[in-house]
């Protein structure tokens, strides 16, 4: 099932499908022991693709600033006395978005976000034998 030259996953047939569960982009995915290793290969780079995209933006849209979604969870987890004060930053959220793009503020944001994902992908890279 495992291939030395990366992680394989067995498909219903004798075939295998190389580095599909690599998350590096560059590394190649090949299908080999089936009808049209070309097409089931260009599939799942397609799959492995859409899924590092929704990881991604999954994560973007977790960013605590008011027009994402994580607003409404840090919201919610705020104490009763901040939640007045957090009600009222809230119209000016896409302003404070722009700044935060501008003055580089996103490395601070995301990098509790990434400290917890980073982990995760080598967790699944040691768990399908990569």
């Amino acid at each position: 099932m495992l291939l030395g030259l990366g992680c394989a996953i067995r498909l219903f047939t004798d075939g295998y499908v190389v580095n599909f569960a690599n998350p590096d982009l560059s590394a190649p995915v090949s299908a080999t022991g089936v009808p049209m290793p070309w097409l089931i290969a260009t599939l799942c780079l397609i799959l492995k693709t859409s899924f590092l995209i929704n990881v991604a933006l999954a994560l973007f849209n977790l960013v605590p600033l008011p027009p994402l979604d994580g607003s409404w969870v840090l919201e919610h987890l705020f104490p009763r006395t901040l939640g007045p004060l957090y009600v009222r930053v809230r119209p000016f959220g896409m302003w404070v978005f722009l700044a935060a793009i501008y003055f580089d503020l996103f490395d601070f944001l995301v990098y509790p976000l990434a400290a917890v994902v980073v982990p995760g992908f080598f967790l699944l890279m040691a768990a399908t034998g990569m």
